[in-house]
């Protein structure tokens, strides 16, 4: 299995990580199922930044697909642990990607580096993927060799993705100049935890699919 990740997913998930940093982070992948085994990853959807609990996911899982419509399906999950150094899926992140593969068979497990979001680039993939052997969810490769590589299991199709991730978390914690990064404005995200607080914040995350999509 090999994944590829467009530009707006690739940001949406990485600046879910980046807002909370020291809180673990899910989210839903929406895409389809290309050829050779590659699950084509159009959009992401971020779920919580909290332990992902039973009902909110259902909730959660029912209002995604209803916005997607026909033409695209949930064909994953994504998930940064709390702690730095942990990329492993815990218990609850598996059992959630689990219910995802009971819909979906061919679906993915993509787990963030915490590490890597310290030093974006091109060169490395802040991603390990996942797939389903059995009952277990292993790992499929280490995510850790050169984007534009043919081996390598998760590719971003956008270059110039993580220079704009880069820019603006750097522009989130650093003010004045010096910094090539730092004249972009982070966008706000939203995830479900957010949007059932005050339902007037929109979950879809629209305004980053719009400032992706026109830069």
């Amino acid at each position: 299995m090999s994944v590829r990740l467009n530009g707006v997913s690739v940001v949406k998930i990485l600046l879910h990580a980046s807002r909370h940093s020291y809180s673990i982070v899910s989210g839903a992948l929406v895409g389809r199922k290309g050829v050779d085994n590659v699950i084509v990853v159009e959009d992401a959807f971020p779920l919580a930044h909290t332990n992902v609990l039973a009902p909110m996911f259902e909730v959660a899982m029912m209002q995604i697909e209803e916005y997607i419509g026909k033409g695209s399906q949930i064909v994953g999950y994504y998930c940064g642990n709390e702690l730095l150094e942990d990329t492993k899926p815990n218990l609850i992140t598996k059992r959630i990607a689990d219910k995802i593969a009971t819909e979906t068979p061919h679906a993915c497990l993509l787990m963030i580096g915490n590490r890597k979001l310290g030093t974006l680039s091109n060169e490395v993939v802040p991603f390990e993927l996942y797939s389903k052997h059995g009952s277990e969810w292993k790992v499929s490769s280490s995510s850790s060799s050169s984007s534009s590589s043919i081996s390598q299991q998760v590719e971003i199709t956008d270059p110039t993705a993580m220079d704009k991730v880069a820019g603006y978390i750097s522009s989130s914690t650093s003010k004045g100049a010096g910094n090539k990064h730092q004249q972009q404005q982070a966008p706000s995200v939203v995830d479900f935890d957010t949007h059932f607080d005050d339902v007037s914040k929109d979950w879809t995350n629209s305004h980053i699919n719009k400032l992706v999509d026109t830069k």
